[in-house]
């Protein structure tokens, strides 16, 4: 009888054992999920860099491979790239950009991309400025070209100013001045508005089926 005692006082201390281990690991999991769920969405005025990105900035120093990334006030995720850039002093408000690129994840899934040889990025406005062989592509087939796009996250606005062409899927367009904002529908999409101004031309180049 005291043999088969010993066994039975074995099995339920290992059986306390198992269920302490189990709130050990429940109590964990809480823990972290404090961080990981209750973690509030990102402010559209904030930016996030890494730790060295951002004692370099306090110190006014060129960073080198820099990124920025945020959101616009339409919600949709930005990335601002640059081989180099160079703030204009301790707690910056603008950055020099060299060869940047910018990267844009509308709510709708679709993307866009931009680069240029030399550009500016203000902090306060939250306006990218790209100069020098600009271009922008999305993924819905379209490609603007000009000596000069900006970038507006607070109005989720695009401006080209210098020599601007837009090839579409039914053709290019040509003009001194673009204007492009975005509209989100109701099934989710994002439709653009193109308005054009000066020199305004239109090459139409219907599809293979003649639509």
């Amino acid at each position: 009888m005291a043999g088969s005692f010993e066994i039975a006082k074995a099995s339920y201390s290992s059986w306390i054992k198992a269920i302490e281990r189990m709130l050990w690991v429940l109590a964990i999991f809480a823990g972290f999920s404090v961080f990981i769920f209750a973690t509030p969405k990102q402010n559209g005025d904030a930016f996030l860099f890494d730790n060295s990105d951002l004692l370099a900035l306090a110190l006014g120093e060129q960073i080198t491979d820099a990124t920025f990334t945020g959101v616009t006030n339409g919600n949709d995720a930005f990335t601002v790239g640059a081989q180099s850039a160079t703030p204009n002093g301790p707690r910056p408000t603008f950055i020099s950009l060299e060869q940047p690129t910018t990267n844009i994840v509308l709510s709708s899934g679709q993307t866009v991309f931009g680069r240029s040889n030399e550009g500016t990025f203000d902090i306060e406005a939250r306006r990218v400025t790209m100069s020098g062989a600009s271009i922008i592509t999305s993924s819905d087939g379209y490609r603007i070209d000009s000596g000069e796009i900006r970038l507006d996250f607070k109005s989720s606005e695009l401006r080209a100013i210098d020599s601007v062409s837009v090839q579409a899927p039914y053709g290019q367009i040509t003009a001194d001045d673009l204007r492009m904002t975005g509209r989100q529908t109701a099934d989710g999409q994002t439709k653009f508005k193109f308005e054009f101004d000066g020199g305004v031309r239109l090459t139409y180049q219907p599809g293979e089926t003649g639509e």
